[in-house]
């Protein structure tokens, strides 16, 4: 923090939400909270200037791809909906649906097609399809997380004794755990052999040769080498889940 700084993006990881409090004690700048793997997180969204919302295939809640922005300050408001329309202040139905004052352009009752671009925008907006999609996994949704949860509740109860489970491994979307270095990559391999995908939540920003850095990062670099996430999604029935239980047990015994 210095005096250059003029944001500050307060990630919502895993279900759990940013500590932001204490970073309002000594800074009055604008604080951008990414809520994209916390939706239905209590709390979530309301502690920043602003939120954002990931609607991408594997996040909280998915519509196949997009997002939204969240504020309760009209100023930003009003600044942000031109920018997701290449800076033009009114949509194509706002257009259509009524006469727009101060258009030279409005010659009568119906579609206005004449604008004024008044800012810097770009294609930022989402799609009436993928919207549609939204509404309708947005009904879903206390569901699709109770599903989540099973499944989470489910590998805790059978392999906390094989890995080690994170604190939030009933709130996040997804399920990231730890196993001890030496077995992670095995473990994946032996999985994978099984038909069961698995993955890393995530490689480390400084390890992208475009965002290497001249310094260390020793926690980092020791604890992601430890983590995997196992399947958990809303689709995934018991027998899914029996299944996946019971291979990781089996190579844990293959160990031995």
């Amino acid at each position: 923090m210095t005096e250059r700084t003029k944001a500050i993006i307060a990630v919502d990881y895993c279900g759990i939400t940013a500590n932001t409090d204490p970073i309002r004690e000594y800074f009055n700048g604008f604080i951008l909270e990414d809520c994209a793997w916390s939706s239905y997180t209590p709390g979530a969204g309301t502690k920043g200037d602003a939120a954002v919302w990931s609607f991408q295939a594997v996040k909280t809640m998915s519509s196949g791809d997009g997002g939204i922005i969240t504020t309760n300050d009209e100023e930003l408001n009003n600044k942000l909906r031109p920018m997701i329309n290449f800076g033009i202040p009114f949509s194509t139905y706002e257009r259509a649906a009524s006469k727009l004052k101060n258009s030279k352009s409005n010659l009568g009752p119906g579609y206005t097609w004449d604008f004024n671009i008044t800012s810097i925008g770009y294609k930022g907006y989402m799609s009436d399809i993928t919207a549609a999609i939204c509404l309708a996994q947005l009904e879903k949704l206390d569901d699709f997380l109770d599903q989540r949860r099973h499944v989470q509740k489910s590998y805790n109860d059978e392999l906390g004794k094989l890995i080690t489970i994170p604190e939030w491994s009933e709130t996040a979307p997804y399920y990231p755990a730890r196993v001890q270095e030496k077995d992670r990559d095995a473990l994946m391999i032996f999985l994978a052999s099984k038909n069961i995908h698995t993955t890393i939540h995530y490689k480390p920003l400084h390890l992208h040769p475009i965002f290497e850095q001249d310094r260390d990062y020793p926690v980092t670099d020791s604890e992601w080498k430890k983590f995997i996430s196992l399947p958990c999604h809303a689709a995934m029935k018991d027998e899914d889940i029996d299944y996946v239980v019971h291979w990781v047990k089996e190579f844990f015994k293959l160990k031995r």
